[in-house]
């Protein structure tokens, strides 16, 4: 998981839509093996430490990303709140058709001020 981990922020930092659209693009159940584990991962973290070090090395590592690319630890806490919250509603089956629209037009107005 964390190899996995290190991988997705590399391919964060240069992904072609940028760090920001990656992230929250990537802020659901794809069903893939990092998915899967990320998952497991979350429901163990409740009892167990090593889990709960391994996703908050995981969430370092995309938190530095972000803050890296706003240059503001507020925003890319905020984005990073954002994503898991949509990771949240997608693994749970609450998520609504244009949650990711409607994130990308609250961070468009953002960027704008």
């Amino acid at each position: 998981l964390k190899e996995q981990g290190r991988a997705d922020v590399l391919t964060m930092k240069d992904a072609p839509q940028g760090p920001v659209r990656y992230y929250l693009e990537t802020s659901v159940d794809t069903g893939s093996a990092f998915d899967r584990g990320l998952i497991a991962a979350s429901r163990v973290a409740q009892d167990d430490v090593r889990a709960r070090e391994t996703l908050a090395e995981l969430r370092n590592g995309w938190f530095a990303v972000l803050a890296e690319h706003y240059g503001d630890d507020a925003l890319a806490r905020t984005v990073q709140l954002i994503g898991d919250g949509l990771y949240f509603d997608d693994t749970t089956g609450l998520a609504h058709k244009r949650s990711l629209e409607h994130v990308h037009d609250v961070l468009g107005r953002l960027d704008a001020l």
